[in-house]
């Protein structure tokens, strides 16, 4: 299951904003398994609902994004505060999640022999700072029992085209007031331009 934002030049999808995806085959399927619903419970935050955009070095527009299961195993989905549906519990033939991922990803079909010039995040790359970059903050967990958590000091951090795009990972020790990084928490910030003639062919 996935849920965010997406900017797609697809003729099948110009419904650009804010979305949730459901996959069954391990995410080989493109478009995604239909058949797999999701259940809406508001309409707070309507799939393909346009979003306000962040300005560079101005302010940043924000979602507030949490995925967990209920007490009856469905998979409840929260927009900033607001529950606004479910992916019911016999989509699944298991009952918890062995992989968290958060991050930005990009469709490269090379249509022009070359890799897309579709940007991530914004087109800057992680090494810049907040307020010209992307960025996914307060990454946490929910345990079986529902009780939430910080992200682990120490997780996976990967790209599959450096060049093209990266990702940096920035810890947070809640015993250290002064390692808060303005309230971000744990998180990331990710992104890049695509393609580049010399760097990103």
């Amino acid at each position: 299951m996935e849920e965010g934002t997406e900017l797609s030049n697809d003729s099948r999808d110009y419904n650009d904003g804010y979305k949730t995806w459901l996959y069954n085959d391990n995410h080989r399927s493109e478009p995604p398994d239909n058949s797999l619903h999701f259940m809406r419970v508001d309409n707070y935050m309507p799939s393909g609902m346009q979003l306000d955009c962040s300005t560079i070095d101005g302010d940043n527009s924000e979602l507030e994004i949490v995925i967990k299961q209920d007490e009856d195993q469905d998979w409840g989905v929260w927009v900033d505060e607001t529950m606004i549906g479910f992916w019911p519990k016999s989509n699944y033939r298991v009952h918890n999640a062995n992989k968290i991922i958060w991050g930005g990803e990009i469709v490269n079909k090379r249509t022009r022999g070359r890799h897309t010039s579709t940007q991530m995040g914004n087109g800057h790359f992680s090494s810049e700072p907040k307020g010209k970059v992307a960025y996914i903050s307060n990454m946490a967990l929910y345990d079986l029992d529902l009780d939430r958590y910080e992200a682990p000091n120490a997780i996976c951090v990967y790209t599959t085209n450096p060049d093209c795009y990266d990702i940096k990972y920035f810890q947070f020790d809640e015993e250290d007031d002064d390692d808060d990084d303005d309230g971000y928490h744990r998180h990331i910030t990710f992104g890049g331009p695509g393609y580049d003639r010399i760097k990103c062919p």
